[in-house]
């Protein structure tokens, strides 16, 4: 076990895994309150050793092992991985965002227009303008942001009668929509060209203390809402009970932040060459921490590629050269890094939790691969209750497949029709999994 110290009060959390790799929160310490001044580590051999002989004494009188102050576990992890190639005019756009709710289906936005996924096929649906964002709403619509209007999608497509409220500008481009993000159920944050915007029904308020709005980033519960200004400078803006809305600027950190999100807790996670921050508040001093991830060996395993967070619950994705891991409110997990997955050029995490990664050509959909075999009773049987018995259950146009018997006797024209898109009939998409669940069923032996 290795320790880096640095001070009494400030020391390195070590977690180990049992498969080979650890991971390492080392901290960096930063002005109190503020993200203004990240200060270099010192590191000195009267200080490494006053560190240990802390440790020993620490140790010695009963207090608890400093390596295991952290509640996060750390354990491998298996995915599955789902590779869908891009059609043409989908392809090379790094604006391509991607969320999903159950019963819904899964939206693709693009530049183009916006797109649903019906097994491997990307079907339009509609074309009108870009699509900035999508974001779950009410835990059953999703809103969808374009550039000069709001959608909600329900099944089919309405316009959100809030769009004539952001007229309170001169210039066009202006009011020109970003991005949105939800953090609260009743409530829907839309960026602009020229502020923030906070929807509660139908009363629209306004935030112009933040200029061009590029990205909003937050999840439903979390205490931040972080905004990304044009320019790449970052601000957090928080609900505060006495004076209304606690505003907080990251733009002269030394740390050159490429992503900012909300973390658990009132912390915040962010991406600074190539590297994993933590932000949090150690007593009373807040202090940017190096989340490191390192192999067994010694060797900085993380070069972090992009991060993606569940607008649910904020569990966090972050994806490296080799390897992807999974940032939860008490554990922390990884698996390897899908070998035909090229240079990621966006990357979205749905509502349903679920990572969805674009290298431009193939857009690989990622789920945590549940512990245990495929069966009829956990899996398969939700799948066919919500994308089949409304055509073939004990009543419809179909034949009866509403029992494990009849599933397991016709899975094989079952898989069929899904496959030539003669099933659904009625062509509404597949939720809840896939094709692949039912070959997957079929290759471990159709267990009950």
């Amino acid at each position: 076990m290795i320790l880096f110290c640095q001070s009494f009060r400030s020391y390195p959390i070590v977690l180990h895994s049992i498969t080979g790799a650890r991971f390492v929160l080392k901290n960096v310490q930063a002005n109190p309150h503020t993200a203004n001044h990240v200060w270099r580590e010192k590191y000195s051999l009267i200080g490494i050793g006053l560190c240990l002989v802390y440790i020993f004494l620490y140790t010695a009188c009963g207090g608890d092992d400093p390596t295991k102050s952290s509640n996060r576990k750390v354990e491998a992890f298996s995915l599955i991985v789902e590779q869908h190639t891009l059609p043409d005019d989908l392809a090379k756009d790094n604006t391509l965002t991607v969320n999903s709710i159950e019963g819904l289906g899964t939206l693709i936005g693009v530049k183009s227009g916006l797109y649903i996924l019906n097994g491997k096929k990307f079907n339009i649906l509609d074309q009108e303008q870009p699509t900035v964002g999508i974001e779950a709403w009410k835990s059953k619509y999703l809103v969808i942001a374009r550039p000069k209007f709001l959608q909600v999608y329900d099944g089919s497509i309405h316009r959100l009668n809030v769009n004539e409220e952001f007229s309170q500008t001169e210039k066009e481009e202006d009011k020109t929509i970003t991005s949105i993000a939800v953090q609260k159920e009743a409530e829907l944050w839309v960026g602009t060209k020229n502020q923030l915007w906070l929807i509660v029904g139908n009363d629209v308020a306004g935030f112009n203390q933040f200029g061009h709005v590029e990205h909003l980033s937050t999840f439903l519960g979390a205490e931040d809402l972080l905004v990304k200004e044009q320019g790449g400078s970052f601000k957090s803006i928080r609900a505060a009970a006495a004076s209304g809305y606690d505003l907080r600027d990251f733009s002269k950190s030394e740390l050159s932040l490429t992503q900012l999100v909300p973390s658990f807790g009132g912390k915040l996670w962010g991406v600074a060459a190539e590297g994993l921050y933590e932000w949090r508040k150690e007593e009373d001093k807040s202090a940017w921490w190096a989340y490191q991830l390192v192999t067994e060996e010694g060797q900085d395993a993380a070069k972090v590629e992009y991060i993606a967070q569940s607008s649910l619950d904020g569990t966090l994705w972050v994806v490296t050269k080799d390897k992807i891991f999974q940032i939860g409110l008490e554990s922390a997990r990884y698996a390897e890094r899908p070998k035909e997955l090229k240079t990621i050029i966006s990357a979205s995490a749905s509502y349903t939790g679920d990572l969805w990664l674009n290298d431009g050509t193939s857009l690989f959909h990622i789920t945590v691969n549940k512990s245990g075999p495929i069966t009829y009773k956990d899996h398969v049987k939700p799948f066919f209750d919500k994308n089949c018995l409304r055509c073939h259950g004990d009543v419809g146009p179909g034949r009866p497949i509403n029992s494990y018997e009849l599933t397991k006797t016709y899975i094989q024209d079952s898989i069929k029709a899904i496959e030539n898109e003669s099933m659904p009939a009625d062509k509404k998409p597949l939720v809840g999994g896939d094709i692949s669940l039912l070959k997957k069923w079929v290759e471990e032996g159709l267990k009950p």
